[in-house]
């Protein structure tokens, strides 16, 4: 029997040897992007750029210092961006970022605006796209979140609304069976009657995005995705099984956002889920496995 080479996303821990890849190219154009993205918008250079191991589309270096470039239209093609191997549900990217598109919409009719606060609750394609939405409209994420003080909507599976006192003018968006409050969207019927095209909102690198024990920008999820991607190579085509909670910043960076940028495939596993890379805190089946608490500083 061939030993596996296990690798995660620790600075002190065993990595693979040097090798020329995708992942690498990746790394080298997410480190220009960086740079590009903080000179003067007057000196920044537009030439396209590709992402990932395919070529994802021609993204300006400006539009991919944040988030909300992720969603950019000439990304979308046919690849499997996300699987939930719980449900047999499965996204490729055409689907996943018009779905997200459609989710920022709905958003911005529950009047989430710049600097608010969305709360996500699940492992789920919904909370996926919740994500990707927020972040365009340059709001920010709580996953699972234990104070709801401050939400300007909550959205969360419909036997989970329940626990949730929203503040007036908050608004519950509920995914799974129809809710019977009439107060609350309904996440299947109202996302599929939007317009399928990203909100407009102006989105800055440094602009809060998630916060956990902290507040992360953009930026921060941006350089923990690279980080990720360096260490355990999420090459173009590789599953990236999401074993760590969601509430973590450094899961959402290796386990959403690095996938997403690679042309990686985003995983929620069932119990016989075995993929190319784990995103986990504790021992999992992958040969490669990325300790999300090594990225970002959100240690548990």
């Amino acid at each position: 029997m061939t030993d596996r080479t296990r690798t995660d996303c620790s600075p002190h821990r065993l990595r693979p040897a040097p090798r020329t890849s995708p992942a690498d190219s990746l790394a080298r154009a997410l480190r220009a992007t960086r740079r590009t993205a903080r000179r003067p918008r007057a000196n920044r250079t537009h030439r396209p750029s590709r992402v990932g191991g395919t070529l994802s589309g021609p993204l300006e270096p400006s539009v991919m210092d944040t988030l909300r470039g992720l969603l950019a239209r000439e990304r979308r093609n046919d690849r499997l961006a996300l699987r939930d191997d719980r449900t047999g549900r499965e996204y490729d990217t055409h689907r996943l970022l018009t779905n997200a598109w459609k989710v920022s919409n709905l958003l911005h009719q529950c009047g989430v605006r710049a600097g608010h606060t969305v709360g996500l609750v699940g492992r789920t394609p919904e909370a996926v796209l919740a994500f990707l939405a927020t972040a365009s409209l340059g709001a920010v994420v709580r996953f699972d979140p234990s104070d709801e003080n401050d939400l300007r909507a909550v959205v969360a599976p419909t036997d989970d609304l329940d626990r949730f006192d929203l503040p007036p003018g908050s608004t519950p968006v509920a995914y799974g069976a129809e809710p019977d409050d009439p107060g609350a969207r309904y996440f299947e019927r109202d996302v599929w009657s939007q317009n399928p095209t990203l909100a407009p909102s102006a989105v800055a690198t440094d602009d809060p995005v998630l916060t956990a024990d902290a507040s992360f920008s953009h930026a921060d999820l941006l350089d923990g995705a690279e980080r990720a991607v360096e260490r355990v190579g999420m090459d173009a085509g590789r599953t990236v099984a999401v074993r760590a909670p969601l509430a973590l910043a450094g899961t959402v960076a290796a386990g959403l956002v690095a996938p997403l940028l690679t042309d990686a495939t985003v995983v929620f596993p069932d119990s016989d889920t075995v993929a190319d890379v784990a995103v986990s805190i504790d021992p999992a089946p992958e040969e490669a496995v990325c300790d999300p608490t090594t990225l970002l500083d959100d240690s548990p």
